[in-house]
């Protein structure tokens, strides 16, 4: 986990080493705070953005900066600085 944090070793790599599915290894990440974003909120508001108005997309929910400080789901086994799918 410390050289997915380091980003000495990438998502993709770290599963094969560890035979885990992606979605596995993002639980597991979730479990040891290993961020999956790797991004600001500003950063991630701006590409959210932009991908938006490219798509012609409404939003209706919150801004990614609001989901990265708001607490997780009850148990939910992500990370709380993820905009986890629980």
């Amino acid at each position: 986990m410390d050289l997915l944090r380091l980003d000495r070793l990438s998502e993709a790599q770290a599963a094969a080493i560890l035979g885990l599915a992606r979605r596995e290894l993002l639980e597991l990440m979730g479990r040891y705070d290993v961020p999956a974003v790797r991004m600001g909120a500003e950063e991630l508001d701006r590409e959210l953005a932009t991908e938006v108005k490219r798509n012609g997309a409404a939003r209706s929910s919150p801004m990614p900066a609001q989901l990265l400080s708001s607490p997780a789901s009850a148990g939910c086994p992500f990370s709380t600085r993820l905009p986890a799918p629980c």
